[in-house]
């Protein structure tokens, strides 16, 4: 059998940079001489694969610095989805037999017909809204489990978020949350442009232990996808406090120590995983630029969604054209 592929969307920039990408591929790949198999790379930063007789996927996801995002064995068959960082490329890599398995795998990718995902493949950013004077971007619209009912039903869709929120949360969905959000980021010209300024921060939870659970892994995992600077260590707990959970007029920072030296002179990009009534992201960042930082940008997994009867933020365009009203 032989190893074919497909590259569509390369630009001269960045042909070096595929080329080297695919030559590893192969390199890994041509251990396999026996499997059969499909990788679809699109240019969201979403690869699928279908493959049989393909027995360390994770191995190969390892050393191709991809993340498994899900993978469903029957018997010697494995299908699933994992991120990649070759973004804006598309890339057909195939190993068959004959040319009618490898149409037919392609033709499921193509109408969906592939097991159903536990977390939304979404790599793009809602347009960017402004949260008390800040820039922030968001992946997705998050409906509270408390407020999901008989009248506000949540869709496949918003139980896949809720998946991921959760897991995010429980510490256990922290690399698949580095890689969308970093994809995204990629993605984003207006960010992209100053990668190379950001420093990442985090707006810490309300106890230590939760802190390192949720953020630790994902700061060092994101920075990395990016070659950013890492300030995890920039704000620190240094007590436990009640969850302040919707509760804008608490004070979020009293239990925080920010450690002037490693913030000054910086240019902030503050995370969290949930965007609610925006405190934390306001006193937080008055903190910072109080300690010298030079601007903070907003990052958030999710914003929750607001009761029909309550503020909503503004997407920024909306905000701007409203100042000069």
């Amino acid at each position: 059998m032989r190893l074919n592929f497909t590259i569509r969307d390369c630009t001269d920039s960045n042909r070096p940079k595929v080329h080297d990408y695919v030559a590893m591929l192969r390199r890994i790949l041509t251990q396999y001489p026996h499997a059969e198999f499909v990788f679809q790379f699109a240019p969201d930063g979403i690869l699928s694969f279908y493959g049989e007789f393909l027995p360390d996927i994770k191995g190969i996801a390892a050393e191709m610095c991809w993340c498994v995002i899900d993978c469903d064995t029957d018997g010697y068959i494995q299908t699933g989805t994992a991120c990649h960082t070759m973004i804006g490329v598309e890339i057909t890599c195939r190993q068959t037999r004959t040319g009618w398995w490898a149409d037919r795998i392609e033709e499921k990718f193509l109408i969906g017909d592939v097991p159903d995902h536990f977390y939304p493949l979404v790599t793009d950013f809602r347009p960017p809204i402004r949260t008390f004077g800040f820039h922030s971007y968001y992946l997705h619209d998050y409906l509270p489990v408390s407020r999901q009912d008989f009248a506000h039903t949540p869709d496949e869709f918003q139980r896949r978020v809720t998946n991921l929120v959760s897991k995010f949360k429980s510490g256990e969905a922290s690399d698949c949350v580095a890689y969308f959000m970093a994809i995204a980021f990629a993605r984003t010209p207006e960010l992209t442009s100053r990668r190379a300024d950001f420093t990442l921060m985090i707006i810490p939870a309300s106890t230590n232990e939760r802190h390192e659970l949720r953020f630790r892994n994902f700061s060092v995992e994101f920075t990395g996808l990016l070659r950013i600077a890492n300030g995890y260590d920039a704000i620190t707990v240094t007590r436990d406090r009640e969850e302040y959970k919707g509760q804008h007029y608490k004070n979020k920072t009293d239990n925080l120590h920010f450690a002037g030296a490693a913030i000054r002179g910086r240019h902030i990009l503050l995370f969290d995983d949930l965007l609610t009534t925006g405190a934390g992201l306001s006193q937080v960042s008055r903190k910072l630029l109080a300690c010298g930082a030079l601007s903070v940008t907003g990052l958030f997994l999710a914003k929750t969604l607001p009761p029909e009867d309550e503020y909503d933020f503004l997407p920024v365009e909306e905000a701007l054209s409203l100042i000069h009203i």
